[in-house]
């Protein structure tokens, strides 16, 4: 009786165990069939421009409004402006670029080290070419690199030349004056 009992109970757990398996192998199937729905249903969301992207973590900016008051102002992730003053009715449009925005960098100064920041002053709504001492303090700061002493170059599309800006590391960051309206972007030998 007690081995009739035990051969029960063995052939009760197999059928339970086939039992379930089979509903979770269906449960599967429904599940792969589901997630085949959603990722097409994704596919047309993701075509439709007027939806946002997915996703929590987005880049800063890369253009924000005109600026006229102090500050710190990240451009696109790639560098940061620091306004320290501005004269009123003085502005300052930022925009981060893609390298193709700029020339190569001048010879035997190295390669670009970071992306381009654009960097344009206005007087009301007039473009102009850099400000002076009286219309305001403005510096740009790219993230310090060990090992490389490199330097701010500005990009003048007015005149179309490079500059060299005075560079020097203040708080792991390579800053210098930007007063020129035009392309900054880092450069140095690594």
């Amino acid at each position: 009786m007690n081995r009739m009992v035990r051969v029960g109970l063995t052939v009760f757990l197999v059928i339970g165990i086939i039992f379930l398996s089979r509903n979770q192998f269906s449960q599967a199937r429904d599940d792969d069939m589901q997630q085949e729905q959603s990722a097409s249903g994704m596919t047309e969301l993701q075509a439709n421009p007027e939806d946002e992207e997915p996703g929590s973590v987005k880049p800063p900016p890369s253009t924000r409004p005109n600026i006229s008051t102090p500050g710190k102002y990240s451009i696109g992730g790639v560098c940061v402006l620091e306004i320290i003053s501005l004269a009123r009715g003085i502005s300052v449009s930022t925009q981060r670029l893609d390298y193709t925005s700029v020339p190569v960098p001048p010879e035997n100064v190295g390669n670009f080290l970071a992306g381009v920041c654009r960097v344009v002053y206005f007087s009301g709504p007039t473009l102009i070419p850099a400000i002076s001492d009286e219309q305001g303090e403005v510096n740009i700061c790219f993230a310090s690199i060990p090992n490389i002493t490199p330097t701010n170059f500005v990009w003048s599309d007015i005149d179309l030349k490079w500059y060299p800006q005075p560079t020097q590391i203040v708080e792991e960051l390579n800053c210098s004056p930007a007063e020129i309206t035009g392309n900054y972007v880092l450069i140095g030998k690594k």
